[in-house]
C-alpha cells in the first residue's frame, strides 16, 4: 500500500513509479495546479499502461481537463494565486486572471476562472463570452463547456443546457456529475425513460437508464438495466460493461428486495426535510424488517452520528460491511468515521478498498493524498 509518491509532493516528477501510481500523482498536480508536472505524470502512465484501462483515463485526463499548451512558471502560479483569492477576495483574483489573459491568450483556466467569479456575480453575459473564449482556444476541455452549460440551466435554457451536457459526455464518458444532469433535463424536456425501450437501444442506453433508477432508489429496475447493458456492449463498448458490473456490485442490494421496500426507503428520503421525527421511524422499522436492505442502514448510521450516536452508527456500518464488504456507500463511511477518530490507517485501509472497487475515482485519490500528508506529517512532527 505505497503512498509516499503523493506526499510530500515533489518540484520534479520522480522516477520508478508505475502507471496506477504515475495516474494517481498527476490526478493529485491537476488539484494542486501544477499543470505541466500533471502532464508528465499522465503521460508517463499512459505510454508505460500501454492502451489498458490507466492508459485511457491518463489519456483522456490529460486532454480534457489540463491546458493544450506548455504553460510558464510565471504563469501556473499566477493562476494559483488567482484561483486561491476566488472566494475571498474576487476583485483581486479578477485583475489577476485579467493580467495572465493578456499575457498568455492561450492559457485557458484564467479564462475559465475569471467566468467562474462571473457566475457567482450573476453577469452571465461576461461568463459566456469567457467560457466561448476558451472552448474556442482548446474544444477539448472540459470546464468551458461545463460552464457554459451551467449558464443555459441558469438562463432555464433547458434544451440548450441538454446539448452541452450530451458533449461533455462524449469528452468524458460516464462522468456521473455530467451524466446525472443529463438525465434529469432528459426527464424534464424530453418525459425520459421510456416505459418500454424501443429496439434501437443499445448498451449505453441502457445503462443510462440504469443509472437513472439507480440515483432514484428503484434498484429492482437499476439491476434490470445494468444486466441489459452488460447484455448488449459489444467490443468498443467494454467500458460501459465494466462501469454496470461495478455498479451492480458496489452500489445495489446484494440481496433483492420487494418493490414495497423500495418505495418506503424512497418516501422515507422524500419525508426528512418535513418531518424527520417520523421519517426516522419508519427507517428503523424498515431496517428491522429487511436488515439485508444496506442503503436503507448506511442511511441510519448518517442520522445517528448526526444525533450524537456514533458507536451505534459504527456499529451500523460494521454490520453492513461484514454482510457485503464491496457495498462503497458504507465504506465511505466507514472511512469518515475512521478519519473522525484520527485512525490515519484504518482511514486509509478503507480509502484503498474503495480505489481497488473504482480505481479512477478523483475523489478516493484526493483523500488518500489527504491520508499520506497527515501520516507523513505525523512521523516528521
Amino acid at each position: 500500500m505505497r503512498i509516499d509518491h503523493l506526499w510530500p509532493l515533489m518540484e520534479k516528477v520522480p522516477d520508478s513509479l508505475n502507471p496506477r501510481e504515475y495516474y494517481e500523482l498527476g490526478v493529485v498536480y491537476r488539484l494542486t495546479g501544477w499543470i505541466e508536472l500533471a502532464k508528465d505524470c499522465l503521460y508517463r502512465a499512459e505510454t508505460m499502461a500501454n492502451g489498458d484501462e490507466v492508459a485511457v483515463h491518463a489519456e483522456r485526463l490529460r486532454r480534457t481537463e489540463l491546458p493544450r499548451m506548455e504553460v510558464p512558471n510565471a504563469a501556473v502560479e499566477g493562476n494559483i494565486e488567482g484561483f486561491n483569492l476566488m472566494r475571498t477576495e474576487p476583485d483581486k483574483a479578477k485583475k489577476v486572471f485579467e493580467r495572465l489573459m493578456e499575457t498568455y491568450p492561450d492559457f485557458e483556466w484564467p479564462f475559465t476562472n475569471l467566468a467562474k467569479i462571473y457566475i457567482r456575480e450573476g453577469n452571465m453575459e461576461k461568463a459566456r463570452g469567457l467560457a466561448r473564449y476558451a472552448h474556442s482556444v482548446n474544444s477539448q476541455l472540459l470546464r468551458p463547456i461545463e460552464l457554459m452549460a451551467h449558464i443555459e440551466l441558469e438562463e432555464e435554457n433547458d434544451k440548450q443546457a441538454l446539448s452541452l451536457f450530451e458533449e461533455l459526455l462524449k469528452l468524458s464518458p460516464l462522468n456521473f456529475e455530467y451524466l446525472i444532469a443529463l438525465l434529469q433535463l432528459r426527464n424534464a424536456v424530453l418525459n425520459w425513460p421510456p416505459d418500454n425501450p424501443p429496439d434501437s437501444y443499445g448498451a449505453l442506453d441502457y445503462y443510462e437508464i440504469g443509472y437513472w433508477y439507480l440515483a432514484n432508489q428503484r434498484y429492482a429496475l437499476s439491476k434490470k438495466n445494468f444486466e441489459k447493458a452488460i447484455e448488449l456492449a459489444g467490443p468498443d463498448e467494454n467500458y460501459v460493461k465494466v462501469d454496470a458490473e461495478r455498479l451492480i456490485k458496489t452500489q445495489l442490494p446484494k440481496v433483492d428486495l420487494p418493490d414495497h421496500a423500495e418505495k418506503r426507503f424512497s418516501l422515507c428520503c422524500d419525508q426528512f426535510e418535513k418531518d424527520e421525527e417520523k421519517a426516522t421511524k419508519e427507517l428503523k422499522e424498515l431496517t428491522e424488517e429487511f436488515p439485508d436492505f444496506e442503503r436503507a442502514q448506511v442511511l441510519l448510521a448518517t442520522l445517528e452520528k448526526a444525533h450524537g450516536n456514533g458507536e451505534k452508527a459504527e456499529e451500523l456500518i460494521e454490520t453492513v460491511l461484514s454482510d457485503n464488504a464491496d457495498f462503497m456507500p458504507a465504506i465511505e463511511m466507514a472511512y469518515y468515521f475512521a478519519l473522525t477518530r484520527n485512525d490515519l490507517k484504518l482511514a486509509l485501509q478503507h480509502i484503498e478498498h474503495g480505489i481497488s472497487l473504482n480505481p479512477f475515482n478523483t475523489d478516493f485519490i484526493y483523500a488518500k493524498m489527504a491520508l499520506a500528508r497527515k501520516l507523513y506529517e505525523a512521523r516528521t512532527a
